[in-house]
């Protein structure tokens, strides 16, 4: 009986074992196809222009090579704007998808929301109605009305001490108590 038991064991451990080789075994593989393609982003690919022309044989050889150099550097700085725009919109729209999902899970927990602009990013109080702590969602970091973070965080704040309960927002957070004196006007006039 007591060698049966030990052989059971001995099976659980074995698959246990091979279970966890093959596991590492995936992490690696992983891994590795990873590092072989190029570090970017999977939502953010480069596009590639390539431009063919015809070769001139002009009769004053420096103009026409700085026509070239001129008209190639103009080609690289629209590329270069163009890349641009496209990572500033990819940026924004994931901006955008990570408020939303802080918005909707704080929507479920309080009864009253105010959405509004931060600067240049998306903010919102969230309250219940007849309790002082209001609940900010901003970005975390701000200098000189630009967002250097892209990190949404919680803040708490209370109406009647007219404080913050722990952090504020690093560089916003006058800001935000101008915007609670206009949604709250009834708790400055105490």
């Amino acid at each position: 009986m007591w060698l049966l038991f030990a052989i059971s064991i001995f099976i659980i451990i074995f698959i246990l074992v091979k279970r966890k080789e093959h596991q590492e075994e995936q992490e690696r593989q992983a891994r590795d196809s990873c590092s072989n393609e190029p570090t970017q982003p999977q939502g953010k690919k480069m596009q590639i222009h390539s431009v063919v022309t015809d070769v001139v044989h002009p009769e004053h050889p420096s103009t026409h090579q700085e026509d070239i150099a001129s008209s190639s550097t103009e080609q690289e700085k629209s590329i270069l704007d163009e890349s641009k725009s496209e990572i500033s919109l990819d940026h924004s729209q994931t901006e955008m998808s990570v408020f939303s999902n802080h918005l909707s899970l704080l929507k479920l927990e309080f009864e009253l929301c105010h959405e509004w602009r931060l600067f240049n990013s998306n903010a919102a109080f969230f309250w219940h109605q007849d309790k002082p702590l209001v609940t900010v969602l901003c970005l975390s970091h701000f200098v000189k009305g630009e967002a250097k973070s892209q990190n949404y965080k919680e803040y708490q704040f209370h109406t009647e001490s007219w404080s913050w309960q722990g952090d504020s927002p690093k560089g916003a957070a006058s800001e935000v108590k101008k915007k609670l004196r206009e949604t709250f006007p009834e708790q400055t006039k105490k």
